[in-house]
Parts: structure tokens; sequence; C-alpha cells
């Protein structure tokens, strides 16, 4: 109780306000990578918040801490209380969570004490933690107590307050957030966002409702299309963990892919499918439309099948046809599963930035005919020299790529190719240039 009562009292109600558009710079001190990670994660989709991470608090001192405007840690980091107590007397803010005395795992309600503090207004008068609650341990002297909870005889435990003023800077503290899963109850990434804000600014933009689950704003949407061709599930992995990409996915490309138009709902379509067929009028419109409002195709391994017998595609926008039959002089072409394919950029290219010679196990297709307006970005120095690899096609009113690696795990989860793919939706949607 002594030592939370100290380290209670280090910051004020007052102080200097950073310029709304500067990114508030949050240090999280922290051992537990998890708990960081997921703080890191409900800060930022703000957008409100530039934040560190730290994972060892030996070492810290008032250095360390003065590029930042609000620490954020927990509990038991209270060897750093001098240093912290400088900081914050310096005018910086503090915000403290997951205090924890005699534990419970109950289900609690939560009532909002003070409507009027910018961090509790809007937020809901009532709800529930699901915690393992600190008991009998009032909040100092001098706190403002923003919520609490209350047992059967009416004997209030505060829950969130706010120091009492003994300097320039803020503190929030919180007993919230005891474990990961607790803080996502529905009060406690609220009371990080705002109560973050707040110590660091003394104002608070953010609202009252943190949807954990929303995705971040501006991301990429895409419509992955397969269908025709049969696949690991491994394929899936290369959409996953970027938080840039929102995507959904399309069985067939016929019956639900393109049998809308497609303009006002994704960004960049990527095709793993396979359909030989010249499409029908309607999906053929929809496909001109899209490509021709300067949207972006991504076509993967497969894909190079897609629309076989419609020229302008083969010819226009992918820049290449793979030949199921002969055709005229040109000879039917081949493919080989299982082959090193050692790879090496040819064109200086975002899509291809940073990434040297590298070897990846995959199928390979032969005897294919190549645009000549194609811009190379990969080709092969085996076993089919300088055969094309990664291409931008040769339709100019949009970004069309094709990549032909893909086949199963062994490129689905080759780091290079992952990063290429990833790379690729990002230029083809505009976002890397």
């Amino acid at each position: 109780m002594k030592r939370l009562k100290i380290l209670c009292c280090l910051v004020a109600m007052a102080g200097t306000v950073p310029a709304e558009q500067e990114p508030i710079r949050a240090l999280i001190l922290l051992t537990d990578a998890g708990t960081a990670g997921f703080l890191k994660k409900t800060l930022e989709q703000s957008q409100r918040f530039q934040v560190t991470t730290n994972e060892e608090s030996s070492g810290i001192s008032n250095q360390t801490l003065a590029s930042y405007d609000v620490v954020i840690l927990k509990d038991k980091l209270v060897s750093l209380q001098p240093v912290l107590n400088r900081y914050v007397k310096s005018g910086k803010g503090l915000f403290v969570f997951g205090f924890n005395a005699e534990r419970t795992n109950d289900f609690l309600t939560v009532r909002l004490v003070d409507k009027e503090h910018p961090v509790s207004a809007g937020m809901p008068e009532r709800f529930t933690a699901t915690e393992r609650m600190a008991r009998n341990m009032p909040a100092p002297p001098g706190s403002r107590i923003l919520a609490a909870i209350y047992d059967k005889a009416g004997s209030r435990e505060p829950v969130i307050w706010t120091s009492a003023p003994t300097g320039q800077g803020r503190g929030v503290f919180t007993t919230l957030g005891g474990n990961i899963e607790s803080m996502y109850g529905e009060g406690f990434a609220a009371t990080l966002v705002r109560g973050a804000e707040w110590a660091a600014t003394g104002k608070v933009t953010l609202p009252a409702i943190v949807d954990l689950f929303r995705s971040p704003g501006n991301r990429l949407r895409v419509l992955v299309v397969t269908g025709g061709h049969n696949y690991p599930t491994s394929f899936y992995t290369l959409f996953e963990g970027h938080d840039d990409v929102a995507w959904d996915h399309a069985t067939t490309n016929i019956e639900t892919a393109f049998r809308s138009d497609l303009r006002q709902k994704y960004d960049v379509v990527v095709l793993y499918d396979w359909y030989r067929d010249e499409p029908s009028d309607g999906v053929r419109e929809n496909l001109l439309k899209f490509i021709e409002s300067e949207k972006g195709v991504v076509i993967l391994h497969h894909g190079i099948s897609d629309f076989n017998a419609w020229h302008w595609w083969q010819e226009q926008v992918q820049g290449a046809k793979y030949f199921f039959k002969a055709e005229g002089d040109h000879p039917a072409s081949s493919f080989k599963h299982d082959q090193d394919l050692f790879l090496v950029p040819v064109e200086p290219h975002p899509i291809t930035k940073g990434i040297g010679p590298f070897h990846i196990i995959d199928e390979i297709y032969n005897g294919m005919w190549y645009s000549p307006e194609i811009t190379v970005l990969l080709k092969m120095t085996s076993p089919l020299k300088n055969t094309p690899v990664a291409w931008i096609g040769p339709y100019r009113k949009s970004r069309i790529v094709y990549m032909l690696p893909g086949h199963d795990e062994k490129s689905h989860y080759h780091p290079v190719f992952r990063q290429l793919v990833h790379r690729a939706i990002q230029w083809t949607g505009g976002r890397l240039q």
C-alpha cells in the first residue's frame, strides 16, 4: 500500500499539450512480450500514438525517458519510482495498470463515479470486468476516482483514478488489466488509449468505445480468387499478419468473384484460380471496368492459365500465355514439379528493392509465350536461364503483376516469396512507390 501511495502521488493534473497533429510518443515498459504487443497494437490502432516497447527496466534513466510523452507500465516496476518521479514532475505522463492486492476471479460490475473527467466522460456507466481484482486498496488521498466497484455492503473499491496533483505531469491508474485475458474486457482498451492520451497531453480526443476487433483504417481491400485448381491451405498464410491488408475470398471467379462491379469494394484482385475459357460478357465487362479504373491485379502461379481463350487478357493484361495445346507454329507448353529455381532480380523496382538472388523449390512452366511489352522483375539463372519469373504486365492503365512461384508450401512459407507477394499487393494497390 505504501509503495502504491508513493507511486500514485508522482503526477499532477496540468501540463503542456503537444500539437494535435504530432503523434504521442509512448514507451511501454513490460517484460511480458505478449502483453506489450497487445498494448502496442491497441494504442497504434487509435492512430494517435507512436509506440516503443522495452522489456528491460534496468538502466532506465531520465535521459532514457526524455523523448517520450507518456510511460506505460504495470505496477510491479516500482523500482523505477525515483526516475518516474522526476519524469512526471517535468510535465510528462504516466499510465499504470494491473494493480493487484487480494485477488479474486470475479465477473465484476464497474461503475463510473466521475462522468465529467476527460478520461471517463462518455464511457458506459457500467461495464463488466473479468478480473483478478485488487481489494482493500483505496486510492491515495487527493486522487480523483473515475470508476469503482461496490460490494454487497456498499463498500467502494476504486478501479480507475487519476493522481493527486504534485507537479506538472499527470497520471492515470487502474486495477484493470491484471492479465491478457482481462484486457479484452469492455473497459480496459478505452481506459488505456484515453488514459494514456490524457496523461500525455491533458486532453482526450479518442472515442469512449474502443473496438478491439475492427480493421485498422485505410487498409488495402483485396479480393483473393481461387477455384478450378487444387492447392494446399498454406496459400492463405500469404495474406495473414499484414495490418495494411484486409482480404476477402471468392472460391470461384465466374460464379462469385466477377458477377458484380468490384470497383467500389476492392483495390486489388489476386488471381490464384484456373478458368481457361473466355468469360461471359458480364464478367468481361466487370473485369474491364476494374482494370481501367486503375485498380491492381496480382496473378500467382497457375493463375497464368486464367481466360486462356481471351486473347486481349493474355496479350495486354498478363503479357504471357501458357499453351495447353499446340496453336499454329507454337507447340504446347509443359510443366515440371519440384524444381530447384535460382532467381535473380532484373529491374530496380519497389517490389524487389533490397532482395538479392535466392533459391526456391517450385513448379516451372516451359514453352510459354511472353509479350515483348512486359517489364521483367525476376528471372531464372537455372534451370531455364533468363526465363521471366515475375513481371509487370503491358496494360499501363492499371498495375498488373505476375509471379510464377506459389505451387505449394515450399513457396507459400518461403520468406522472400511472402515478402514479394505482399509488396506486389502494396504496389498494385498504389501504396508502394
